[in-house]
């Protein structure tokens, strides 16, 4: 009979190695200078169904296979709680992990569609021209090769994740910092350790590809923040990725699933037109552009001018299209009628409003905010992963 070694009378040792281990080593950041927080938030499994950020279509050429679109699922993730199940083992141990470093445990990615998953694939793919034409180069007969061979690439996200599950969940604290490899493999053992472990038969062990010396029921990858490997996570955040290992994967997607395959007149249509305003992405914030050359769908990259100078010098005027955030537009109710969170540059520094009501060539900032309440696009920023428009 299969046991559970993840029991009641062993949770207590589990806690006690843990924080032993954690008084000892002062670069965990165990001992944090802001007041402990005592009513820490129970974590619970509808904490796992966030709210995407919807981001713009990828547009993958595949050479001779042709070219593929790629759209972020736009349905409400939490939706999905009434038919997916949380591993309770996952909430378990942020919970236990909570207790322990007396921080809340912040979750970036818990479930996952098949979309999103499939989505942040092809936004790996298209913000890396380089291996596309790696794959290119082998001549693939079919899409489905295709899509294949990119699996066997180092650092791509798998299309059979177990976030489409609930057997996955990544997460950080804020303010714990392990970008050194000592740190990260001390962090690792610890979470390995508070998620218990399992007595597995032989036959589990070869279905699983577990090891046989290796007992513990939880995966524990730890990607520091200078690591060119984010999903959804935020630029430069390090964070932990945690698999519940005794549990299958999902099965790889049917291969018309796998994008929308482009039709020649769709090609010839313009996907940004000269005199449109773009949000593009560049590290932790969005800044606005005008498009100077009507862009084909074929195209690679879009011809801008950054509003703000800085950014202008550092990016210059030619960006991957898959750095386009989204296209600026007019509100659905007229200009002046919505609100939105931004950044805006008052000649010092950055500062932060969450309700600058929208115009076509300016924000409006709120009447206690500023004397100067009209800021102009060249002195305005995006934090990342705002909603669009459709998704407020």
């Amino acid at each position: 009979m299969i046991t559970y070694n993840r029991i009641q009378r062993h949770k207590q040792l589990h806690i006690s190695v843990l924080v032993l281990l954690c008084l000892q080593l002062p670069f965990l950041s165990c001992a944090h200078t802001d007041p402990v927080n005592k009513e820490l938030p129970t974590i619970i499994p509808e904490m796992f169904f966030h709210p995407l950020p919807l981001r713009d279509d990828v547009i993958i050429n595949a050479g001779e296979l042709g070219r593929y679109r790629f759209s972020e699922d736009t349905t409400r993730t939490y939706d999905a709680s009434r038919d997916i199940s949380i591993r309770p083992e996952l909430v378990d141990l942020l919970n236990e992990l909570q207790a322990i470093f007396k921080h809340p445990m912040l979750i970036t990615s818990g479930y996952r569609s098949q979309q999103h998953q499939i989505y942040l694939w092809a936004k790996w793919l298209g913000d890396r021209p380089e291996k596309v034409r790696a794959l290119n180069k082998k001549n693939y007969a079919t899409w489905a090769e295709w899509v294949n061979a990119s699996q066997d690439m180092p650092g791509c996200p798998s299309l059979r994740s177990k976030h489409q599950t609930g057997d996955a969940v990544n997460f950080y604290r804020a303010t714990l910092d392990f970008d050194s490899v000592k740190q990260r493999k001390l962090l690792i053992g610890l979470i390995r350790e508070a998620g218990g472990t399992r007595d597995y038969t032989p036959e589990e062990r070869i279905q699983f590809g577990i090891p046989d010396d290796d007992n513990y029921l939880l995966g524990v990858i730890g990607h520091p923040s200078n690591e060119d490997i984010k999903e959804d996570e935020a630029p430069q955040r390090a964070y932990f990725h945690v698999v519940y290992r005794h549990s299958a994967s999902p099965t790889m997607p049917n291969i018309d699933r796998i994008g929308k395959r482009l039709t020649p007149d769709k090609e010839d249509k313009n996907l940004y037109t000269r005199g449109e305003i773009l949000l593009i992405e560049d590290g932790a914030y969005g800044y606005f552009a005008e498009v100077m050359k009507d862009t084909q769908l074929n195209d690679s990259e879009v011809t801008v001018r950054f509003f703000v100078k800085e950014i202008a010098k550092k990016l210059g005027d030619k960006i991957s299209i898959n750095a386009v955030v989204t296209k600026r537009e007019k509100p659905e109710n007229g200009w002046g009628t919505q609100k939105d969170l931004l950044q805006y540059f008052n000649g010092k520094t950055w500062i932060l409003s969450k309700d600058a009501s929208v115009f076509e060539d300016h924000y409006l900032l709120p009447k206690s905010v500023n004397s100067e309440r009209k800021i102009f696009l060249n002195k305005v920023r995006i934090p990342d992963f705002q909603p669009k428009k459709e998704d407020q």
